[in-house]
């Protein structure tokens, strides 16, 4: 079985969350410094560049925002390198999906997740008591 850093580390994905078929995630345009990530965004193609850490990826958008942060719990593509985090990806086999969350010993963790679960919804932390659609996430393999 290949491993999760390997497998993913190989292609250019695009993230959509499972909550009411949301198109794919990403920015609607890379004119400044940092971008909220939202869904049904034109800009939406990612690399997953896996860390030393196991099932840590960090992530860039093609061809805009080569980072992610954190800006006010807002997730942000971003021009700025000090602004990068590390994802986790965690495998939910019983929805066939991903949560992506800031790794952390606190428990719960905080994970993405779609701001009302709309399809244009903006990406926020969220801790949520019950984890739900709007915080489960597809990677689905792009060809370039």
């Amino acid at each position: 079985m290949v491993s999760l850093q390997v497998a993913i580390a190989v292609r250019v994905y695009q993230i959509q969350n499972i909550a009411r078929e949301a198109r794919p995630i990403g920015v609607h345009s890379f004119d400044g410094e940092q971008a909220q990530v939202a869904g049904d965004s034109p800009v939406n193609k990612w690399s997953l560049k896996p860390t030393k850490e196991p099932n840590t990826f960090l992530f860039s958008l093609i061809e805009s925002y080569p980072y992610v942060g954190v800006d006010d719990n807002l997730v942000m593509a971003t021009k700025n390198a000090a602004d990068n985090k590390k994802w986790k990806l965690n495998y939910v086999k019983e929805r066939d999906a991903y949560t992506i969350e800031l790794p952390t010993n606190a428990r719960p963790a905080t994970l993405w997740g779609m701001h009302n679960g709309e399809l244009d919804s903006i990406v926020t932390l969220q801790r949520p008591r019950t984890l739900t659609n709007k915080h489960l996430w597809k990677l689905i393999p792009v060809d370039e």
